[in-house]
C-alpha cells in the first residue's frame, strides 16, 4: 500500500497530549525549518496552554495531531486569529522520520477542504525561504506568493489562498 492510499488522521490536540506536542518542538531538525531559535520546556508548554485555547475558539479550527498508520508523524494548524475571522493561518510540522512520504501534502489537503466549507475565505502560511519544500507544496495547492516577511528573526515569505 502507498503512502497516499494510506488514511492520514487529524484530530484536535488535548490536555493530554502534551509530549506529542513537545516531541516536536524540542526536534531540533524541526526547529531548523521553522526558527532560529530553539524553545526552551517552559516556551513549548506556554505555547501548548495557547494551543489548548486556540482549540476552544472553533470545532473546525485548531491545532491537530497528524497521525499515519497509528504513529504520531507532527502536527498541523488551520488557526483563527479570533471566532469571528473570516481567515486561517495553515501550518504543518512533520517529525522528520516522515519527511518526504507526501503527508504534508495530505494534511494539507484536509485542511484546504476543512476550510472551504466555513466562512473562511482566505488562508494564509509563512515559510523560511530556505524552507524550499514548502514553498513548492503550497505552490501546488494554489497559495500565492505575496511578500517577504520577518519569521522569528528569519527571512520568510508570506503566501495567500483565496477562496
Amino acid at each position: 500500500m502507498t503512502t497516499q492510499q494510506t488514511a492520514l488522521a487529524l484530530q484536535k490536540f488535548s490536555p493530554a497530549d502534551y509530549g506529542l506536542y513537545h516531541q516536536v518542538l524540542s526536534c531540533d531538525d524541526v526547529m531548523q525549518k521553522l526558527t532560529t531559535q530553539t524553545l526552551d520546556d517552559d516556551k513549548i508548554k506556554r505555547a501548548f496552554d495557547s494551543v489548548i485555547a486556540n482549540n476552544a475558539l472553533h470545532d473546525d479550527f485548531g491545532f491537530f495531531k497528524i497521525e499515519w498508520q497509528g504513529q504520531f508523524v507532527g502536527y498541523a494548524k488551520l488557526k483563527l486569529e479570533n471566532k469571528d475571522s473570516t481567515r486561517a493561518e495553515l501550518a504543518y510540522f512533520l517529525l522528520p522520520k516522515y519527511w518526504g512520504l507526501g503527508l504534508a501534502s495530505m494534511a494539507i489537503k484536509q485542511l484546504i477542504a476543512t476550510a472551504k466549507t466555513t466562512h473562511i475565505g482566505q488562508l494564509y502560511a509563512t515559510v523560511s525561504k530556505q524552507n524550499t519544500v514548502s514553498q513548492h507544496i503550497l505552490a501546488k495547492f494554489g497559495f500565492i506568493y505575496r511578500h517577504d516577511e520577518m519569521i522569528d528573526d528569519m527571512d520568510g515569505e508570506y503566501w495567500e489562498l483565496d477562496f
